[in-house]
């Protein structure tokens, strides 16, 4: 036997045995849990076969193992499906709404109906942990307003980019949507003035406070919560700019067409300004990466 042959056969033999170590493993483990994967159960497995042979079914067990890629128990299949029904009938309420009111030509601007906002965000850096405190900060800021997110959908990593639709919890008109957002507008203006007043505007601004205090480790943000943008940049010295200004109708159109415009926190207020009074002018003048954000009422 050649050694080229001989050390085929071993590379065969050294293959069997780890098919019967996984073979042994699965087994062992489905005796052992009486075929469920639980947490107990996925350790078992680990330690039975363990994670570190260099084969490809070493990687697949690391994977399999992880929590998210674990199939759901019934329970949770259960949970998750009353969830999505609950989820499915409040959407479909808010339709009938919104199509009782336009088949009769009523004024929807009038009635009042469940509002939505879009609520997106741009963070230049930050962990899992700066991303969970932003968004329990957005809770609070949702609920200081009498919102509460409807529906929420995966961050992008990297630099973190994320969005979500706020629902309102009462039916509103036009106007007292206007109000909900002026009362964040006026909470972010009383935090910077350090001059909260009336309760409501205190849990407002309190829900800012909490917002930018999630954002103290970032340097650049951009943020949209309906009709009010909150920008958060360093100047030349390092020093924290913060900006809060209500968004017209024309640059809340333009954000939907460009969500993108966020991802550039220097430079968004001017781009939205050029957008709205020079819709025709795609290039930006000179080089705006440098301006820093305005605050504006």
């Amino acid at each position: 036997m050649t050694d080229e042959e001989f050390g085929a056969v071993v590379g065969q033999i050294d293959e069997l045995s780890r098919r019967m170590s996984r073979c042994e493993a699965m087994v062992a483990t489905l005796i052992a849990t009486g075929g469920v994967l639980t947490d107990e159960s996925a350790n078992y497995l680990r330690l039975m076969y363990g994670t570190n042979s260099p084969d490809y079914f070493a990687g697949f067990l690391t994977e399999m193992l992880k929590p998210e890629n674990r199939m759901p128990s019934e329970a949770a299949l259960s949970r998750w499906t009353g969830m999505l029904y609950s989820q499915l009938r409040s959407i479909q309420r808010d339709f009938y709404a919104y199509a009782v009111s336009t088949s009769f030509g009523i004024d929807s601007d009038a009635v009042p109906l469940p509002r939505l906002a879009p609520v997106r965000f741009y963070l230049s850096s930050g962990s899992e942990t700066v991303l969970a405190s932003v968004n329990d900060a957005l809770g609070k800021v949702a609920d200081a307003i009498g919102y509460t997110p409807a529906d929420e959908f995966p961050a992008e990593r990297g630099s973190w980019w994320k969005r979500w639709t706020w629902r309102s919890k009462q039916a509103l008109s036009r106007p007292q949507v206007q109000e909900c957002f002026d009362k964040l507008q006026h909470g972010a203006e009383l935090h910077a003035l350090q001059k909260p007043q009336a309760e409501v505007d205190r849990v407002a601004a309190d829900g800012i406070a909490t917002l930018l205090n999630a954002l103290s480790d970032v340097a650049h943000a951009a943020m949209q919560c309906g009709s009010i943008l909150l920008v958060k940049t360093l100047d030349r010295a390092g020093d924290q700019l913060v900006a809060v200004r209500r968004l017209s109708v024309q640059e809340m159109i333009q954000l939907e067409k460009s969500p993108n415009l966020l991802n550039s926190p220097q430079t968004v207020l001017s781009e939205l300004e050029r957008l709205v009074t020079r819709p025709d002018d795609d290039t930006p003048d000179g080089d705006t990466r440098s301006e820093e954000p305005r605050l504006n009422g």
